[in-house]
């Protein structure tokens, strides 16, 4: 697995670069845009070739684009769900400017019927793919609570779905560990990633997993919260990030910190924690 973390872009695309060399990272993850809102600023073609240039000189990469969060693909509201297209569809392209060949996002609520929550998630994605050629492929990442993915079933459903549409190509799934043992999914032990794994692989298919968020998870399994913990300070056990970060299956997936960082060094000490994992075999 190529470990990295969730990092700014505050001060500019060539230092995000800069930090994620500095912090050793493999691959990272960002928002290509303010979580909180309003029109993006442009990204300029000069700083993003020189972030592709760092990175291929640094060996980093792949690099992953993060939807902000108050995108709701599958709000019953036809305001939300059109401005949610139009993020996506500029997200997707936003994310090939800059060489990332991912984007993740939640497939988004609503408190009517799944079912419809799941349609409306639907064609908001084949609204957004409609207006871009960017070649990005979308992931659709596992949800703790209430959200359409939180189950595999409903994840399956809804790739299937767009499978239907002629998307298969263009989709796939980021693997939260949190959000997966917050909806019930047993990750505590090493045994247990393997029965949650086989079951994914049975409804999912691993191989639809292109990107992984490692989170320690807060609250206890099937909380239905998305309360991220710092590696080695939740419930789950480092037995079983050992696991994942050893399984030839994920050799080439990007592994993203998403952890608590109010402590400047707790992001460095959770890399460091995943690196030494990553050496160690497994007993």
């Amino acid at each position: 697995m190529r470990i990295g973390a969730h990092l700014s872009i505050a001060a500019g695309w060539p230092k995000v670069a800069r930090e994620a060399e500095r912090l050793g990272c493999q691959a990272f993850q960002v928002f290509s845009r303010s979580p909180r809102g309003n029109a993006p600023k442009p990204i300029d073609p000069k700083d993003a070739a020189e972030m592709r240039r760092i990175l291929g000189g640094a060996g980093i990469g792949p690099v992953v684009v993060h939807m902000p969060y108050f995108v709701n693909l599958a709000a019953a509201e036809d305001q939300v769900r059109v401005y949610s297209v139009e993020v996506l569809a500029l997200d997707l392209e936003r994310a090939d400017q800059l060489g990332a060949p991912y984007v993740v996002t939640h497939a988004g609520q609503t408190k009517g019927d799944p079912r419809e929550a799941r349609t409306n998630a639907v064609r908001a994605i084949v609204a957004a793919f409609s207006r871009t050629t960017a070649p990005t492929q979308l992931l659709l990442e596992t949800t703790a609570g209430g959200e359409v993915g939180g189950q595999f079933e409903d994840l399956a459903a809804l790739l299937a779905a767009l499978v239907a549409e002629g998307l298969g190509e263009r989709m796939g799934v980021c693997f939260d560990t949190c959000h997966v043992f917050a909806s019930g999914y047993d990750l505590a032990t090493p045994r247990g990633l393997e029965r949650v794994l086989g079951q994914f692989d049975q409804l999912v298919g691993l191989d639809r997993i292109k990107a992984m968020h490692l989170n320690d998870a807060a609250k206890p399994l099937g909380s239905g919260t998305d309360r991220h913990a710092n590696i080695g300070q939740g419930l789950i056990s480092i037995e079983t990030f050992r696991a994942l970060l050893l399984n030839p299956m994920f050799g080439d997936v990007p592994g993203i910190l998403e952890t608590p960082d109010k402590d400047p060094a707790a992001r460095e000490r959770d890399l460091a924690a995943l690196r030494a994992l990553q050496e160690e075999p497994q007993g």
